[in-house]
């Protein structure tokens, strides 16, 4: 901690500046550096927030909150000593759900979730069970979904290789769709036409009605896909919102 009128360094708990005599407020000047990590922190500069959030948790004046802001900064340099912070915000208050839910999302971040499940059983006893429970649930949820989703160069690969499958699919089924719909519309035009020989009747009205056939069922395909998409995104958005559910409770 420095002196905020020379810059002199000061020992912990030190009242008076040894180098221009100033009285010091320990407080005030913790306030000061959590509130300049803060605005660094908003404005995405996440090294300068780092310092001034270190240099406050160095007065040994630190709470939860400021332990809960020290873990978020160094989680978003990928620093793992955010694990270490969010625990020691635990240590004020165990029932915070707000550190739980960090805690969990920066383990699953580095898919160790295991640990921290061992961690938590290792906690019975001295918490709550029906607490406990809740977060191993949601844990289980998380590595259940994982186990269910590949990942890395396995996923790309059969994402790819799914997406082309698909494709080719979904264009053969088009490709004769559109050619029973084209058969139809001509063969209506040829019976319009021998229609309109024979009987001498206006051929051009079976022509219309062939083709308003012909863009119906166009229309209908196109429709039915846009539902069939619809669908599948809304399954999958249900799907993640099943597994985090339990962070809002």
């Amino acid at each position: 901690m420095n002196c905020p009128h020379c810059g002199g360094v000061l020992e912990q708990n030190q009242e008076t500046c040894s180098l221009c005599g100033t009285l010091i407020d320990s407080r005030d000047i913790y306030n000061n550096l959590v509130r300049r990590g803060t605005e660094a922190y908003e404005m995405s500069e996440f090294e300068k927030a780092c310092t001034y959030y270190n240099k406050a948790y160095e007065t040994g004046l630190y709470d939860a909150e400021l332990c809960v802001r020290l873990g978020m900064v160094l989680d978003k340099k990928n620093d793992r000593r955010a694990a270490g912070m969010f625990l020691k915000a635990l240590s004020f208050d165990f029932y915070n759900e707000h550190v739980h839910n960090l805690l969990i999302g920066f383990y699953d971040k580095y898919r160790r979730l295991s640990d921290l499940k061992t961690w938590y059983e290792k906690s019975r006893g001295s918490v709550e069970d029906a607490f406990i429970d809740k977060q191993i649930t949601i844990i289980n949820n998380l590595i259940k979904f994982r186990e269910q989703a590949p990942s890395g160069p396995e996923r790309a690969h059969s994402t790819a290789g799914e997406t082309a499958g698909h494709f080719l699919l979904n264009s053969f089924k088009q490709y004769i769709m559109m050619n029973v719909v084209l058969g139809v519309v001509l063969l209506l035009i040829g019976i319009a036409v021998a229609i309109g020989w024979i009987f001498k009747v206006n051929v051009m009205v079976i022509v219309v009605f062939a083709v308003f056939i012909l863009l119906a069922g166009m229309a209908f395909m196109v429709m039915a896909r846009v539902r069939k998409m619809r669908k599948i995104k809304e399954g999958k958005r249900m799907e993640l919102a099943d597994i985090y559910k339990d962070f809002k409770k």
